[in-house]
């Protein structure tokens, strides 16, 4: 498994397997013992499935370990089958819970689809589907929000970024940090509703503690 082109086939390979048999990621996570996020980052290449794992969807798909591992079962004759390797699917969350990792979230909604070549460097991503209107007319309610995954502060100084407060469910505002402490600000600032700037200081950020979880990066809207 150190070879990369066998991490290149374990992936391609299952996705197109799953495909042409009609399986969803659930279905396969079932037969492995995993969630569907752990599936969808085998398909991307992420994570790679261990020894036990790779009997077990060997057994499934009804093919032997070495075509799983090896061959590049997309050709048939000699012909390429196209599954859309330019892009790979990050999971839409409802919420996201606090103290745990992003890949270990359970509460899937949906999956959209982001350029292959924004996870160069191991970048990771994941969707937020945004409740409420407090960072309007720029976001709406029901909008998706792709989130590149970063914890680093000044990388998401004055960006729309997902924040997790006191161990609470994620919230999504603007992020600025200074020397004093940093501000969420949200976009709608005129509103019914009591959407008003947030201001931390230092010692409030260590020992909340504030933490940044993500970037946006693109707005799907739910009228498109």
């Amino acid at each position: 498994m150190e070879n990369e082109k066998e991490k290149t086939h374990i992936a391609t390979n299952l996705k197109y397997l799953r495909a042409i048999n009609g399986k969803s990621l659930n279905d396969v996570a079932n037969i492995c013992g995993k969630s569907d996020v752990a599936v969808h980052y085998w398909e991307n290449g992420t994570r790679e499935p261990n020894a036990v794992d790779i009997a077990k969807l060997s057994n499934y798909f009804d093919i032997t370990v070495d075509d799983l591992l090896i061959k590049d079962l997309r050709f048939d004759n000699a012909e390429f089958v196209d599954i859309n390797t330019d892009t790979v699917s990050i999971p839409v969350l409802g919420i996201i819970r606090a103290g745990m990792p992003i890949e270990a979230q359970e509460n899937i909604i949906d999956y959209v689809d982001i350029p292959r070549e924004w996870t160069k460097g191991g970048k990771q991503f994941f969707g937020l589907k945004i409740k409420g209107n407090s960072m309007s007319p720029k976001y709406a309610s029901g909008d998706t929000v792709v989130f590149e995954s970063t914890e680093d502060f000044e990388y998401a100084n004055n960006k729309d970024s997902c924040i997790m407060v006191n161990g609470f469910d994620a919230t999504f505002k603007k992020f600025n940090i200074n020397q004093s402490g940093v501000t969420l600000t949200p976009l709608n600032l005129e509103n019914e509703d009591g959407y008003t700037t947030t201001f931390y200081d230092v010692e409030q950020v260590k020992e909340l503690p504030v933490k940044v979880i993500g970037i946006a990066r693109r707005k799907i809207s739910d009228i498109e």
